[in-house]
């Protein structure tokens, strides 16, 4: 026991004695917890060129050069020196349309093939833009423009920039003609496989021994008509700006322009190429005939069954369509309506809920059906292919409901059993299914004033109103006190209108004179009539004994009548 403690209090005093103060370079390496790892690996270059990349040099030396138009034309200038130059010295080609000056193109993310030709362009008039930095960045009037001058020509004379120039250029001429072709609306497949494999020639072509010593015979030649230094490729290549303590010496700077740039970066060319374009997708199919084709149809079939295994149809489904019965149908639908929401939600619509409407539709037609992106795949007879294909449009269309023409297709289904009914129409059996559009609210749109080409009439300032009611001209007292005057006025005004409304609350309500004169009017015409009618039965009891008209009696009593009443109301 005390010998494990005097040794624990020894590990405690080492550890004391050896610890200092951890610093920004002390931070916890992975290598530290993983010894699998290999910190002196050297990183493989980024074939991509993000920030800090080929592509961010080459914009920030086009805008150094070429950013304004007196640069633009002392570029021109120069060109045309150059050329001059070439022919006299006979190391120019001369011809119809050759020699013609160019102009630096700067790189669209837009656009397929504008990385190439800015490239392309900088590559061709290198000369001239390496003469025109070196000018700047000796020229001392320019001032924040001579440090830009002198990035860009730190970038121009540096071999590692003009080798990966170079090998971009290389890979971009073996692209460019696949990138093209893929831009294309109607390619033909076969065409395309040809291409990609021809591309993936190439780029393995130029990866190989020969291909690299080409490669670098064509940089060397650049460098050396330019008047750049070119390296020693023995030497050590020197990490991170400085040798480290651990570096071994074996990386030389032949290994790391062959292998971890060269190579690296047509690796990830090939590899890209077949992730994209494996053997599983790039395989065709082809149709021929042989001795034994008797049936010259069969060719047609052969065609139908390349367009089914093309959208994803079974083969063991696909085969089926070689029997003489059975045909099938390719409705594109992708194209009958532009709304993509609108598209999606109509295909799920034809589908219905776990494929049930789909399954409803393939029983009562006997066809089989596959939707598929914006096609939909039918096989069967041509009279469920016609049916199949109504109710796919009518669906895409929203036309109707493919629920609907499920119940058509029950009913036709139990008529057929039917053979009373085969020569009749089944019109008057089948339901009418009539479209209900919902109103929809009008926006509410605000009616267009009147164009007048007159401005409106300025609105009089608080000064402008001063000066009309004299307010102007007033002392700070007597507007004080006009002020207070007109908010008493205000005042009595409001409290006289809410004692006007309390009182109206005790004002008696008029009498209605009219209604009163209406009810006695009424009462003497009921007066008038039991009279009348009791006249009436007098004259008939009366009438056979005295011979006295009608007309002249009643007459007399309606005098009467008005005579009484007259007296009635004098008293």
């Amino acid at each position: 026991m005390a010998s494990d403690v005097e040794a624990n209090a020894a590990a405690e005093a080492s550890e004391e004695k050896n610890w200092r103060r951890k610093g920004k370079h002390d931070k916890e390496k992975p290598w530290d917890e993983d010894p699998t790892i290999d910190r002196w690996t050297v990183e493989k270059f980024d074939p991509s060129w993000n920030e800090g990349g080929l592509l961010e040099k080459l914009i920030f030396v086009i805008n150094t050069v070429d950013s304004s138009s007196k640069r633009h034309d002392e570029l021109h200038h120069a060109q045309v020196v150059e050329i001059e130059n070439g022919i006299s010295n006979a190391s120019i080609e001369t011809g119809q349309g050759a020699n013609q000056i160019r102009a630096l193109k700067r790189p669209g993310d837009t656009r397929w093939g504008s990385h190439f030709a800015s490239v392309y362009s900088l590559i061709k008039m290198f000369g001239v833009v390496y003469s025109a930095i070196q000018d700047m960045a000796a020229d001392g009037s320019l001032g924040s423009i001579r440090a830009d001058a002198d990035t860009s020509f730190s970038y121009l004379s540096s071999f590692e920039f003009i080798f990966i120039l170079c090998l971009t250029k290389e890979i971009f001429e073996i692209t460019e003609i696949l990138g093209q072709a893929f831009q294309k609306k109607s390619q033909d497949i076969v065409n395309a496989v040809c291409l990609v494999s021809s591309t993936k020639e190439c780029l393995q072509e130029l990866r190989s021994d020969d291909g690299y010593q080409q490669f670098i015979d064509t940089v060397i030649e650049f460098c050396v008509s330019h008047s750049i230094d070119i390296p020693d490729f023995e030497e050590t290549y020197i990490l991170r700006g400085g040798r480290a303590r651990h570096q071994p010496d074996q990386l030389t700077k032949e290994h790391y322009f062959q292998v971890e740039i060269f190579r690296a970066t047509l690796d990830t060319q090939l590899f890209e190429l077949n992730r994209r374009f494996n053997e599983k997708v790039e395989g065709s199919m082809t149709v021929s005939t042989t001795r034994k084709t008797r049936d010259p149809y069969i060719i047609l079939k052969a065609r139908d069954l390349i367009k089914l295994l093309s959208r994803s149809v079974p083969a063991p489904q696909a085969i089926k369509v070689l029997n003489d019965e059975m045909n099938c149908d390719i409705i594109k639908i992708g194209s009958i309506i532009r709304n993509k929401e609108r598209f999606v939600k109509r295909r799920e619509r034809l589908l219905g809920p776990n494929l049930s409407t789909l399954k409803a539709i393939e029983i009562l037609t006997g066809c089989y059906i596959l939707v598929q992106g914006n096609t939909v795949a039918a096989m069967g007879t041509f009279k469920g292919l016609k049916q199949v294909r109504r109710v796919v449009e009518d669906c895409i269309k929203n036309i109707k409901h493919p629920v609907y023409h499920i119940k058509e297709l029950l009913i036709k289904r139990e008529l057929a059993k039917n053979p009373a009914l085969a020569t009749e129409s089944w019109d008057r059996f089948l339901p009418n299914f009539k479209k209900k559009n919902v109103k929809q609210k009008k926006p509410n749109t605000k009616e267009k004033k009147q164009y007048t080409p007159f401005p409106p009439p300025q609105q009089p300032s608080k000064i402008d109103l001063e000066l009309e009611s004299g307010e102007y001209f007033m002392s700070d007292k007597k507007k004080s006190a006009k002020k207070w005057q007109d908010k008493l006025d205000k005042q009595s005004e409001k409290s006289e209108e809410k004692k006007r409304k309390r009182e109206a609350a005790f004002v008696p309500p008029k009498e209605n004179t009219q209604s009163t004169k209406t009810t006695n009017d009424n009462n003497g015409i009921a007066d008038i009539a039991k009279s009348l009618k009791k006249k009436t039965k007098k004259l008939r009891n009366s009438e056979a004994q005295e011979n006295v008209k009608i007309e002249s009696y009643v007459a007399s009593n309606e005098e009467s009548h008005s005579k009484k009443k007259h007296k009635s109301s004098s008293m």
